[in-house]
């Protein structure tokens, strides 16, 4: 170990530096190859290995210094501590071998003495072997012994019966008490443990003691039956409580079953007699009860119902009296009679007649019993009983006694159960009860044919069937309150039915047979529903409600039917209807509409009025053919299906004549005026219709269908160009029940976002927009749009829409007479005429009175003169006493409607205005500015060469908003318009002419809040009053006509477009 590794190369060199001399080479190779092997295997060893690994703890543990003398000393002291360590252990190993050479000798020591013990124990045993034997054959006789005296005695204490015993069981002088029942225990414990003793070989000791105990058995049963028979006769029948120790005795009985019913046969006889006794003089004798008199049942035989249920009563009471005596002894201890009764069965098996039969059943044995006491009570009840319905020929008074019959049928088959004999009784009763029933309504049936003649005047049921159904009423009354009723018997009912209601209906059914329509189907309306009235009170009677109702169902459909042809009759519609029959929906088909008679122009146009004036009361009318009818709901529920249906046939020739337009439109002609369409003609909507029949009926829209019928009334869309506009109900809000506007009518011109977010936050019904919103045909609905998004929203808040747009230019005293009064003076901006201030145009004069200039009291005075050929109304000409209030002057339609309305005559677009005397420009600037309420200017055009202060007009074009198209081409001095092109203005000033253009609907704007917002208030005034009227009694619009407050409202947050801005020059700026 401590051998250097590296000694030969601390070896010092050669001393002149030379390699050794070549002998030496072969030496200093070799210890070069034994360096490297030695180095090679040390750097080869695992120091992962747990040897070397210990080895280290080892010598780490030892704490040595490490030098080169510990590193030699180190195996010799390693090696000098494992001889030390080995000589410890040799020396321990010497004690142990000391120890185990003393325990081996005392092994020995013991061996020895067990050995004398063993043969010690041997001589003990050969000596006393005998004595024991002898000691366990003795034993064993002892026991013998023991074990016969044992079964001797328990022979003689369990099979035999001492002479006392046998005399208390047997001798009829002892009385039957508990010794009496605990000694036939103990027999019958006897009789039955004989059974051991017959299973021996020897049976001759089991038939002695087993015929000893069946005696003494039979003579303690005959004694016991003797004895009960006795405790019969001295029992008090009156209160039949039977003791304790006869209903031991009978549960012992039992086990003798002939026995047992041979004295419930002698019990029920006695019972029978008393009962019978007891009824009759409870119907013939008065008795005292606990100091309180009762006279007979007999004294009420003059009230037959009273007298019959006073004997039931009787009856049914004493059956529960009887039946809790009783119940004692067959309840609470049934079992143990049925245990007895099995025995005795088992005992004396030629008494079964069926081994499936269920041996005992208390409630039954009860039941049985009780109805056994009961037969002369109810062969005495059954003769009064048929006395009093034999003598009676009231059919409502044998129909109640059958039911307070059937009431207590029901009671006692719950008492006595559904097998008992006095039910029989009571069926037989009912039935009797029954057939005299059918009898005397048979009688009354035919004593009221004669009344089956003529239905009242008022359609209302006739006498003889209100008659029938107040007896209806009590019987079924009466069968309400019986147990049928309560068990859901509905067909009990039924023959009821037969022989009280159904023959009178049938009477009513021929009396309806004589009649016309709709009285046929009123009459019979009003008959099902006055029966209904009386049977839908009662659960019973549903099935034959169910039956009429389905019977209403198919006679309303009649009264749909004719109130239906009724509208398309009235209406007009049914021409056309007609004519569309034949028709497809082929284009070549749709192509010949416009040739149909009844699509021609003239006849169109009149089918059209015919539709108007037909609309505004129609559904009152329509109500007034089936007002006899007395449930007014079904009135409005009748005429609001009619009107339904009318509304899709509207629709259908509605959709007709859009098909056939759009095949006749030529788009090639668009710029050109083409003939008028089917729709120009008939200009009414689907949605109008359906508004107006349908829609005001529904609570929601009862303030729109106000706010919106006085429109077309006032405008109507044949005035309208409908070759490009679009006018009407635009948008018809969905119904909601849950959702309630106010009463609120918006008016606008253009419907923008913020006009629908005003009318929303209003929570209008209906926004008027002179504008319509749909030009054309819709390809889809999206919120990205946002005209489209203010439709489907002001849809989901409840808001319709409703645009006039031309249909307002062209009435009378519309948009185009408006312009045309504010151009002549006619209006002013507070009411007044400026004819005698022509010469101070700026300071026009006032009437102090005068707030309100469009009161139609103060509305200026003239006259009209009209020319047909020329449609001129001739303005300015008071009568001799009165002052001119505006510039004399003519007017003129620039495009007449054509075929002209006979309500709306002079009705066309635009208006010309031809004064008597030219007017200054600035008097009619004067007039547009104050009469627009726009002081501030406007935008005109004058030709250049002159100027404001030297033109004079003496004619004026009118229209409203665009008008590039229809004032262009006439001869006036200026054209006074919303907007006109920039190419037609300057075609218009070449020619010497003046344009006032207002922007487009400053033009229309003034005319909502001045003039349509006043007429339509009157309008919806007078409509909402006639509709609250009408439907003041009605519950279902009770809410919606709490309020009759309403409001025409012009939008505030409508404006044009365009606007104008001043400039400030820097002077003025500064």
């Amino acid at each position: 170990m401590s051998t250097s590794y590296f000694h030969d190369r601390a070896a010092p060199a050669s001393q002149n530096g030379l390699s050794p001399s070549s002998p030496s080479v072969a030496p200093a190779s070799r210890g070069s190859n034994a360096l490297s092997s030695r180095i090679t295997s040390v750097l080869s060893a695992s120091y992962a290995d747990l040897e070397i690994r210990d080895a280290l703890e080892t010598l780490d543990a030892r704490r040595v210094q490490n030098s080169a003398e510990t590193r030699r000393q180190l195996r010799l002291d390693v090696q000098k501590e494992v001889i030390q360590c080995n000589g410890e252990i040799i020396q321990d190993f010497g004690q142990v071998a000391e120890q185990l050479k003393r325990i081996g000798t005392a092994i020995s020591s013991l061996n020895n003495y067990c050995a004398d013990m063993r043969g010690h124990i041997a001589a003990a045993n050969k000596e006393t072997g005998p004595v024991l034997e002898e000691a366990t054959s003795l034993i064993n006789q002892r026991k013998q012994v023991e074990s016969k005296q044992q079964i001797l005695n328990a022979f003689n204490a369990h099979f035999l019966v001492t002479e006392e015993d046998a005399t208390v069981l047997t001798s009829t002088v002892e009385p039957v008490n508990e010794e009496f029942f605990q000694v036939l225990t103990r027999v019958k414990k006897i009789h039955h443990d004989c059974q051991v003793l017959l299973g021996t070989e020897d049976q001759r000791l089991g038939l002695e003691v087993l015929e000893r105990s069946s005696k003494q058995l039979n003579s303690a049963f005959q004694k016991l039956y003797r004895w009960i028979q006795r405790e019969f006769k001295t029992l008090d029948l009156e209160n039949p409580q039977i003791s304790a120790s006869v209903r031991r005795s009978l549960r012992v009985l039992a086990e003798r079953p002939t026995l047992f019913q041979s004295c419930l046969d002698s019990f029920a006889e006695a019972r029978e007699s008393i009962l019978s006794d007891s009824f009759h003089a409870a119907l013939t004798e008065s008795t005292s009860e606990n100091r309180i008199a009762t006279k007979p049942i007999e004294f009420h035989a003059h009230d037959p119902l009273r007298y019959v249920g006073d004997m039931l009563a009787w009856a049914h009471s004493t059956t529960v009296s009887e039946r809790e005596a009783l119940e004692n002894l067959f309840i609470s201890d049934g079992e143990e009679i049925k245990r007895s009764i099995q025995a005795g069965l088992e005992s004396e098996p030629w008494l079964r007649s069926d081994d499936d039969a269920e041996v005992f059943d208390g409630r039954k044995a009860l039941n049985q019993l009780v109805s056994r006491d009961l037969a002369g009570v109810a062969r005495l009840l059954r003769q009064r009983t048929e006395q009093v319905i034999q003598s009676h020929d009231d059919a409502t008074l044998a129909y109640k006694i059958a039911n307070l019959i059937g009431f207590y049928r029901g009671t006692f088959a719950k008492l006595l159960g559904a097998d008992s004999d006095v039910l029989d009784v009571f069926n037989t009763l009912e039935a009797s009860a029954m057939r005299q029933f059918r009898a005397n309504m048979r009688d009354y049936v035919a004593n009221v044919q004669s009344d089956l003649t003529v239905a009242p005047a008022d359609l209302s049921p006739p006498d003889f069937l209100e008659g029938a159904l107040q007896i209806l009423k009590v019987l079924a009354k009466s069968y309400d309150t019986s147990v049928a009723a309560t068990d859901d018997d509905r067909q009990g009912f039924q023959a009821v039915l037969a022989e009280a209601l159904d023959p009178f209906l049938n009477g009513c059914e021929n009396l309806q047979k004589t009649m016309k329509d709709p009285e046929n189907a009123i009459f019979a309306i009003n008959c099902l529903f006055a029966a209904k009235e009386v049977l839908s009170q009662y659960a019973f009677a549903n099935e034959r409600v169910s039956d009429i109702d389905d019977t209403i169902e198919e006679t309303v459909a009649k009264l749909i039917d004719y109130q239906h042809q009724y509208l398309i009759n009235e209406s007009g519609l049914v021409t056309l209807l007609d004519a569309l029959a034949t028709t497809t929906d082929s284009p070549e088909s749709l192509k010949k509409v416009p040739e149909l008679d009844a699509f021609k122009p003239d006849a169109l146009v009149a089918a059209s009025q015919q539709l108007d004036d037909f609309l505004p009361s129609a559904l009152i009318d329509a109500s007034e053919n089936i007002k006899r009818l007395r449930n007014r709901k079904m009135i409005q529920d009748i005429t609001e299906e009619a009107a339904g249906k009318f509304c899709e046939d509207f629709e259908f020739v509605e959709g007709k004549m859009i098909a056939a337009d759009d095949l006749t439109y030529d788009e090639d002609k668009e710029d050109e005026e083409q003939e008028p369409g089917l729709r120009d003609l008939f200009p009414r909507t689907s949605g109008e219709i359906r508004l107006r029949l349908i829609g005001q009926r529904q609570p929601v829209f009862c303030f729109t269908a106000a706010s919106s019928s006085p429109i077309p009334q006032a405008y109507p869309r044949e005035l309208a160009d409908n070759s490009w506009d679009n006018t009407g109900l635009l948008l018809e809000a969905p119904f909601d029940p849950s959702r309630r506007q106010s009463n609120t009518a918006l008016l606008t011109i253009d419907l923008t976002k913020a006009v629908a977010d005003e009318a929303i936050a209003l929570n209008s019904s209906i926004i008027i927009a002179y504008h319509p919103i749909i030009f054309r045909g819709l390809k889809s609905l999206t919120l990205a749009d946002t005209q489209q998004q203010s439709l489907l929203r002001l849809a989901s808040h409840g808001i319709s829409v409703y645009c006039p747009h031309t249909a307002l230019d062209a009435a009378p005293g519309g948009l185009g007479d408006w312009l045309a009064d504010i151009v002549t003076g006619t209006k002013t901006v507070n009411g007044s005429s400026d004819a005698d201030a022509q010469s101070e145009p700026s300071n026009p004069t006032k009437d102090d009175n005068d707030d309100d200039p469009f009161i139609e009291k103060k509305r200026p005075t003239f006259m009209l003169h009209h020319q047909p050929s020329q449609r001129t109304l001739r303005f300015g000409e008071p009568p001799a006493s009165a002052v001119p209030l505006t510039a004399p002057h003519m007017r003129e339609v620039i495009k007449p409607q054509s075929p002209e309305l006979a309500s709306h005559p002079n009705a066309g677009m635009g208006r010309i205005v031809r004064f008597d005397r030219p007017q200054p420009l600035p008097t009619l600037l004067d007039r547009i500015g104050k009469g627009l309420n726009n002081p501030k200017g406007f935008p005109i055009a004058i030709p250049q060469e002159k100027t404001i202060s030297d033109i004079e007009i003496r004619s004026v074009g009118i229209c409203a908003g665009s008008g590039s198209g229809l004032l262009s081409g006439l001869d006036v001095d200026l054209l006074f318009t919303g907007e006109m092109d920039h190419h037609a203005t300057l075609a218009a000033i070449e020619q010497g002419r003046v344009v006032i253009s207002l922007f487009h609907s400053n033009s229309e704007r003034g005319f909502l809040a001045e003039v349509m917002s006043m007429k339509l208030e009157e309008a919806v005034q007078e409509e909402w009053t006639k509709f609250r009227e009408e439907h003041k009694d009605n519950q279902k619009f009770e809410e919606a006509l709490a309020d009759e407050d309403f409001e025409i409202a012009v939008s505030e947050v409508d404006r044009d477009p365009y606007g104008i801005v001043v400039l400030k020059s820097d002077a003025e700026q500064a």
